[in-house]
């Protein structure tokens, strides 16, 4: 009697095994042939919650399959779509990357503050027509900036009074904006009314710039886009003209 028991608690057992196995299996079929009628696209999503304002980096996200029905038509395929790119509002983990919630360093379209390079400061200057290079400077030109300064007499030079010097202070730097136009794709110089031009600088080389504006003058001398080349020039004074 004992026996039956254990062979009808087998047979159970078995039949509920091959049952289970019998429905995976259909499952399994199913899934598969829905995966061949569906097509499916790889975009990425974040493995982690990604404050705004955060430089992102390939390690942030993964690529996932969604069916393609299901893919928002703004989300990023790859990491090179987002490369080097600021997140301009929050990305929660596991959430499709948006394209219009990463901003592009340079690009004018997601504000003026992502046109800074990193480690670089926005700084404007107050220019008239002649210190702006005639009113043609363009978002995107590089400029050196010639300061001139009336300096303090030393004790043997007091009786001669002060003396004025011009110097280059800065060179190869980045015009940001002239006024209010940023936009270095526009094809339109500063116009002549244009009060003051935003430049690209080095933090340490700000405060030199607010001095020469404040204390003395400025001149800008635009480069050609292609010569990147620093001249070493001297101060210049007046008795130089002697």
């Amino acid at each position: 009697m004992k026996n039956k028991k254990l062979l009808y608690l087998f047979m159970a057992l078995l039949c509920a095994i091959i049952a289970a196995g019998s429905v995976y299996y259909y499952l399994a079929e199913l899934e598969a042939q829905a995966r061949e009628a569906t097509e499916f696209d790889l975009v990425l999503v974040a493995n982690e919650t990604i404050p705004p304002r955060t430089r992102v980096s390939a390690d942030m996200f993964e690529e996932k399959e969604f069916p393609a029905g299901y893919v928002h038509p703004d989300a990023a395929r790859s990491a090179e779509d987002i490369s080097g790119g600021i997140t301009k509002s929050e990305i929660h983990s596991g959430e499709q990357v948006l394209q219009d919630k990463i901003a592009i360093e340079g690009e004018t379209d997601d504000g003026f503050a992502y046109t800074i390079s990193e480690g670089k400061r926005a700084l404007s200057v107050e220019v008239n027509e002649v210190v702006a290079v005639g009113g043609l400077l363009l978002p995107g030109d590089h400029v050196d900036i010639i300061a001139t300064l009336e300096l303090e007499p030393e004790e043997e030079q007091e009786a001669r009074g002060s003396t004025s010097m011009s110097k280059v202070i800065i060179e190869n730097i980045r015009v940001l904006a002239v006024g209010q136009n940023y936009d270095a794709h526009s094809g339109q110089a500063g116009s002549v009314e244009a009060q003051t031009v935003t430049l690209e600088v080095d933090p340490e080389d700000g405060p030199a710039l607010t001095m020469a504006t404040e204390r003395g003058n400025i001149r800008m001398m635009l480069r050609s886009p292609v010569d990147e080349a620093s001249v070493p020039t001297e101060a210049w004074q007046m008795q130089d003209f002697r």
